[in-house]
């Protein structure tokens, strides 16, 4: 995995947030929306939506592979909004993405959000 598990741990809200992000990561849950790579800087600003069974979250992640570092990232779930940390859904993007792209697979963008809504219900978007 291109981020160290301790890492990834260490920006996590808890140890039970970053396991649950490795079973959702490998689950297919994570749907990407954008993956942009600024040249000059170095960073991918990655979003993603993490569908679920009762509700989607939206997010929103700068990082680098080259680095290995998590800049900045947002979900708008409760848990993001009540606790210090990476949520499950940020750590799931960030895992899945950054497997992606080490291994140079070609990540699958979403083109048509409204299909994902018409199977999910979705989270308000971002702000």
């Amino acid at each position: 995995m291109p981020f160290n598990n301790n890492y990834l741990l260490s920006k996590a809200i808890s140890k039970d947030a970053f396991d649950k992000a490795l079973e959702i990561s490998d689950s297919n849950h994570v749907k990407v929306i954008s993956n942009n790579f600024n040249k000059v800087a170095k960073i991918y600003n990655l979003q993603t939506i993490v569908t679920g069974d009762r509700e989607n979250y939206n997010t929103n992640i700068n990082f680098s592979l080259n680095k290995k570092l998590i800049y900045n990232f947002k979900c708008d779930c409760p848990a993001a909004k009540n606790y210090k940390g990476a949520c499950k859904h940020v750590l799931a993007s960030i895992i899945y993405v950054s497997k992606a792209l080490e291994y140079k697979q070609t990540l699958p963008i979403v083109e048509d959000i409204d299909e994902l809504k018409e199977d999910y219900v979705t989270s308000p978007n971002l702000k």
